[in-house]
């Protein structure tokens, strides 16, 4: 063998002497580094659990909160709802007597003011016009009713001690249609309405501008309640709320 091909063995058994080494090193750190971020990986996967149950016990806690306060608000609404009915309940109740105080009032409209006017003769005569018979002794209180707005004419306010004189004035109230001016100054400008409490006044005025739009024929108020009929055949039916003008359609 020659020299060269000495050295070549020489170094083939050098390196299988030291590759097994190198490997084993080389294993040896590549586990070690393995076992290091494997360790790593473990503890933080230790601290994400670790954090998902505090936050999960937070999301429980939460919840439990969350619970609560949605049972609060409804309990809040069950009892904002109960004072509604009862705030309404109580507005009624006044509303129906103020009703009842003023069943004994009647307004005369539309009767142009004169100096030194004597209103109850006024009345009296519109009253004659349309066959009632009416003495100033059926008169409690007669007078002009104060407005806001000057420029409005205001109505006489007349207070009755018999009520049955003034219904039978109110039903006869249409009879201003056949009067001659002749016998009645202003006859056709003259009004005979009764004296309604200011909700039931509202719920009038809505009631007539539906009465335009829908072009139902009956509308009118009686003992200080408002009645409807959508036609001559049709019944007549109460409008308390505004709800009940649903009614009408």
């Amino acid at each position: 063998m020659s020299r060269s091909g000495k050295v070549v063995l020489n170094e083939e058994e050098m390196i299988k002497k030291i590759l097994p080494s190198l490997l084993e090193k080389l294993t040896g750190e590549i586990n070690n580094m393995l076992q290091k971020n494997q360790d790593r990986l473990l503890e933080e996967i230790a601290t994400i659990k670790s954090n998902t149950s505090e936050i999960s016990a937070k999301m429980d806690k939460l919840n439990t909160r969350l619970d609560a306060l949605e049972e609060q608000v409804q309990k809040n609404l069950t009892d904002v709802e109960a004072n509604r009915e009862s705030i309404e309940t109580a507005f009624s109740r006044i509303d129906e007597l103020d009703r009842i105080s003023r069943l004994d009032l009647l307004e005369f409209q539309g009767i142009v003011k004169k100096e030194n006017e004597d209103t109850k003769k006024v009345v009296m005569d519109i009253c004659k016009a349309i066959g009632v018979s009416l003495d100033e002794e059926d008169l409690s209180l007669c007078y002009r009713k104060p407005l806001r707005d000057a420029t409005k004419t205001a109505p006489i306010m007349v207070k009755f001690f018999d009520r049955t004189i003034r219904d039978e004035i109110y039903f006869a109230r249409l009879k201003l249609r056949d009067v001659s001016s002749a016998k009645l100054e202003n006859c056709s400008s003259i009004f005979i309405v009764e004296n309604l409490t200011e909700r039931t006044h509202k719920l009038l005025y809505d009631a007539r501008q539906l009465k335009k739009k829908q072009k139902f024929d009956f509308l009118w108020t009686r003992h200080g309640k408002i009645w409807a009929k959508k036609n001559v055949d049709s019944s007549a039916f109460l409008i308390e709320k505004h709800s009940d003008l649903k009614k009408i359609l």
